[in-house]
């Protein structure tokens, strides 16, 4: 998907009795089949896109520290990126992003 494209998508989990196996005790069988199913529109707006703030990495609205040690967890593979923590051209989080934000934060820029 290119960048600013609006898009709408159904996202479908398909979980088969065969999955739950390993989990349950020997005397219990389980049977059947489970799917979830979600639509996601990606053209709802959000207060936090309507221009995108660049750092803000856990995405409450402003510059912090705390974006630094969500940049980290990025980095760590803790947890997935964000794109608002994107500040490279190449689409990468690296510890670089983490030094931009504290210069973002410094006012430095």
């Amino acid at each position: 998907m290119t960048p600013y494209t609006a898009a709408s998508v159904t996202v479908t989990a398909d979980i088969k009795s065969h999955d739950f196996d390993h989990v349950m005790w020997p005397v219990q069988a389980a049977m059947g089949d489970l799917t979830y199913m979600t639509a996601v529109d990606f053209s709802i707006a959000n207060s936090l896109d309507d221009g995108i703030r660049f750092g803000d990495a856990n995405g409450d609205g402003v510059v912090n520290m705390g974006d630094v040690t969500t940049v980290e967890r990025m980095i760590l593979g803790y947890q997935g990126v964000n794109s608002n923590a994107v500040m490279n051209k190449d689409g990468s989080v690296d510890m670089g992003t983490v030094v931009k934000i504290e210069r973002t934060i410094l006012g430095l820029k």
